[in-house]
């Protein structure tokens, strides 16, 4: 898997480390979603409907911390 040239270096900046790890893992969990035709958020949703069925848009968005009107058109492509 070829992922984008990083800067190896860590930061002094905490936060700054975290995020640099959560793009990271994003890259890996895409990767190997990309023959399923979903990315990481997408497959999020997913196992978060599933897990709750039957919910609500809006229960869905308050669950996984995310806007209704966004959340809305993340669902877009799924249905």
């Amino acid at each position: 898997m070829k992922t984008k040239k990083q800067n190896k270096k860590s930061s002094v900046c905490s936060c700054l480390n975290m995020r640099r790890a959560s793009l990271a893992m994003t890259e890996i969990y895409d990767h190997y979603l990309e023959p399923c035709h979903l990315s990481i958020s997408q497959f999020s949703i997913l196992k978060h409907i599933d897990g709750m069925e039957p919910v609500s848009v809006s229960e869905l968005a308050a669950a996984i911390r995310l806007d209704r009107t966004t959340l809305v058109r993340n669902l877009k492509p799924l249905e």
